[in-house]
């Protein structure tokens, strides 16, 4: 193959593929990363543009976790549905615990869900179908959100953990999109959220 040297020809590529298959080394490559646990603890105090950011991101992560926990109450997902909300609703509050130790090293003190009162739309929770459709608008809000947030803060290790948050959102906006006969994705590059229309869309579901 001209111009190519021989290491990186087809065949070589193929040979060196079979090599690391058998090989110790090879089989450790290729196995799945461990889930990553984002640096929290090297941020330190962050700046308040980027504490804004966490205390929004915190509401939202609040209403995830309330909107799994009904849910998975309701009793109206199939086998395969309950499944993933059970495991979305275990990497919200994960979400949430990363949130808050964030905020509580600059110094503040968190929301809980004691601290907001959570309102869906009328029997949201009443059909497969009615919960379907608000799990794939709440994980797209989940999503632009933390992208928006990903984009906006000034701390890169936060920056880092909140497209992490929001590569998590995408997943599990996928997992539910056939069954609410949803599309899979569509934009090569989703939209983000300003943190004003975060909030605004936020307001919906919470006082």
């Amino acid at each position: 193959m001209p111009g190519v040297p021989a290491a990186f020809t087809r065949a070589a590529a193929l040979r060196g593929g079979a090599a690391l298959l058998f090989a110790g080394a090879g089989l450790a490559a290729l196995a799945p990363p461990a889930g990553a646990t984002p640096p929290d603890s090297t941020m330190g105090a962050l700046p308040a543009g980027d504490l804004a950011y966490v205390r929004l991101l915190i509401a939202l992560e609040l209403l995830s976790i309330d909107f799994y926990g009904h849910a998975l109450a309701a009793g109206q997902l199939d086998r395969a549905g309950a499944r993933h909300a059970r495991l979305a609703h275990a990497n919200e509050r994960d979400h949430y615990a990363f949130l808050a130790r964030v905020l509580v090293a600059s110094g503040g003190v968190p929301l809980t869900a004691a601290d907001i009162d959570f309102s869906y739309p009328s029997g949201a929770f009443a059909s497969a179908s009615a919960l379907l459709d608000l799990t794939i608008t709440l994980e797209t809000l989940s999503l632009s959100s933390h992208l928006g947030g990903a984009g906006g803060v000034v701390t890169p290790a936060l920056s880092g953990s909140l497209a992490q948050i929001a590569a998590n959102e995408a997943q599990h906006r996928g997992a539910f999109a056939p069954a609410a006969k949803a599309t899979l994705f569509q934009d090569a590059f989703p939209a983000p959220f300003t943190m004003e229309e975060a909030s605004n869309a936020l307001d919906a579901y919470t006082s």
